[in-house]
């Protein structure tokens, strides 16, 4: 019998972008090895609140708990959440991002004689050190029995703001067999526009101001799929007011829930922009990766483990608009040289097939729990 895992998200799903898309995936992982229960943070829940919910199709155990966050009485409430499932003789207590939750589970975990472990992947770590909560942050990571990060930079600032943390370097993974280039011979480029495609839950963070002023759009077309957060809305609205003259070449299509025709989207470009001011390792570069496309990437976070300029992909300075512009261009002169866009694309696939699959990240996330040294006074996992 698996030993039980208590794996404690504030998101979960596809529905709820890529952070619901990786804790759903990594659950996925780890219930190979553990029987996860996942304790999932619900708004719609009345507060201090925790239900079990029989859905999920997977088979995971889910709690949802609601809570109203940032006071010292939410978290001693999620405490005795985490404490009840706990008591379960759990392996390992899992916090998914190093927000809110970690804090109180990491120190849960540790009353209980449990072993507890952290998952950082953006925000938590590029904004929440600098924030009013930047001390429970720092005690977390220093605290947990494993920490892994998206990226080797999220790796060195673990290690810099937390000396006594241990970091693991786990890039996000992505299922190789469902993200794929299109079958059959694609047709050249010619003279025609390129799409450029930008992807996902597209917040301010994601860089949309930047693309609009970089792209010519006499030699792009720009599909977003996604939802736009309301402040990036209301810039492309703003923007295409202002020039109305590109509104033919900007498409909106709705965030797409169905996996299959997600991926009929990232085919249909010959390349993907993503342009953070600051990221982890987004699923959208795996998933364009894996399709084909030749991805021009703003260099922060995983996006530098992934990309080798001008051999898989490209790379832009973060925030600067010249070098955005320069790196488009360059990106589209190796597009229209059809041997050169040919190579691109194949050696994107192949470093997602080597370095970004789902069965790699779950192997390296099972291996490093079980053999993650004891620190004193813990007990060693089943």
């Amino acid at each position: 019998m698996k030993p039980p895992l208590l794996f404690a998200t504030p998101t979960f799903g596809r529905a709820a972008g890529g952070l619901g898309v990786s804790a759903d995936r990594i659950t996925r992982h780890l219930a190979e090895s553990y029987e996860p229960v996942v304790l999932v943070a619900d708004p719609l829940l009345p507060s201090f609140s925790y239900e079990e919910d029989p859905r999920d199709p997977a088979g995971r155990r889910l709690v949802r708990f609601w809570w109203k966050n940032g006071s010292p009485t939410a978290a001693q409430f999620f405490a005795d959440v985490a404490a009840h499932y706990l008591k379960d003789d759990c392996a390992w207590a899992a916090a998914f991002y190093v927000g809110e939750l970690a804090f109180p589970l990491v120190q849960t975990a540790r009353l209980h004689g449990a072993r507890s472990a952290l998952f950082a992947r953006g925000n938590d770590i590029d904004l929440d050190l600098f924030s009013p909560s930047a001390f429970h942050v720092h005690r977390a990571l220093s605290d947990a029995d494993a920490v892994f990060a998206v990226s080797g930079e999220m790796c060195r600032k673990i290690r810099t703001f937390a000396r006594s943390a241990r970091p693991v370097f786990v890039g996000n993974g992505v299922d190789v067999d469902l993200f794929r280039p299109a079958e059959g011979q694609r047709p050249p480029v010619g003279d025609r526009r390129l799409v450029l495609g930008l992807f996902g839950e597209i917040k301010g963070k994601k860089g949309l101001d930047l693309l609009l002023e970089a792209v010519d759009f006499e030699r792009f077309e720009l599909r977003i799929v996604g939802r736009l957060h309301d402040d990036v809305a209301r810039h492309l609205h703003g923007f295409l007011t202002y020039r109305p003259e590109v509104l033919p070449s900007v498409q909106l299509i709705p965030y797409c829930h169905e996996p299959a025709a997600l991926v009929r989207h990232y085919q249909a470009c010959d390349a993907v922009c993503i342009p953070s001011v600051h990221d982890g390792m987004p699923n959208v570069l795996l998933e364009a990766m894996a399709s084909g496309c030749v991805c021009v990437a703003s260099a922060v976070g995983g996006t530098k483990d992934l990309i080798d300029v001008g051999v898989n992909g490209f790379l832009f300075e973060s925030r600067s608009v010249e070098d955005l512009i320069r790196v488009l261009a360059e990106a589209e002169a190796y597009l229209r040289s059809e041997p050169e866009g040919g190579r691109l694309r194949f050696e994107a696939r192949r470093t997602v097939e080597e370095r970004g699959s789902q069965e790699r990240e779950g192997r390296l996330y099972r291996e490093h729990l079980l053999q993650a040294p004891l620190r004193m006074g813990r007990r060693r996992p089943k």
